[in-house]
C-alpha cells in the first residue's frame, strides 16, 4: 500500500494505492464492449481472481487488467482504449503516474 500526500495552503491531501482498483472499475465499466473478468468460483487463478493487478514501484504504478470482448468489437481498439482511459482516469484522479496498462484479453463474449 502506497501512501500519497499532498500539501498546499488549503490543506493536505492523503491517500493510498487501495484506491486504484475502484478507478479502474469505473473506467472499465465507461467502456462498451469491454468488462472485467475473474476468475471462476473455485478457481486457484489467484492472479486474475480480481481481474486487476496493480503494482507499484517507486512513483509509478504499472497495471495488468483481465477483461472479456463482445465478439463484434475490434480486440485491438477496445484494448488500446482500455489502457487510455485507466491511464486517464487514475491520473486525473490521483497523483499517481501510470507508466503501464497491460490489458490481457482471456475471453470472448458471444452473446
Amino acid at each position: 500500500m502506497k501512501i500519497v500526500s499532498k500539501s498546499s495552503d488549503s490543506g493536505k491531501v492523503v491517500y493510498n494505492s487501495d484506491i486504484i482498483e475502484p478507478i479502474v472499475r469505473f473506467s472499465l465499466d465507461k467502456i462498451d464492449g469491454v468488462e472485467l473478468s475473474t476468475a471462476k468460483k473455485g478457481s486457484v487463478n489467484s492472479r486474475r481472481n480480481q481481474g486487476i493487478r496493480v503494482e507499484s514501484v517507486s512513483d509509478l504504478i504499472y497495471i495488468d487488467v483481465y477483461v472479456k470482448v463482445r465478439f463484434s468489437e475490434s480486440v485491438r481498439e477496445i484494448a488500446y482504449k482500455v489502457q487510455q482511459v485507466i491511464k486517464n482516469e487514475l491520473e486525473t484522479a490521483t497523483n499517481f503516474k501510470v507508466k503501464d496498462v497491460n490489458v490481457h484479453v482471456v475471453d470472448v463474449e458471444f452473446s
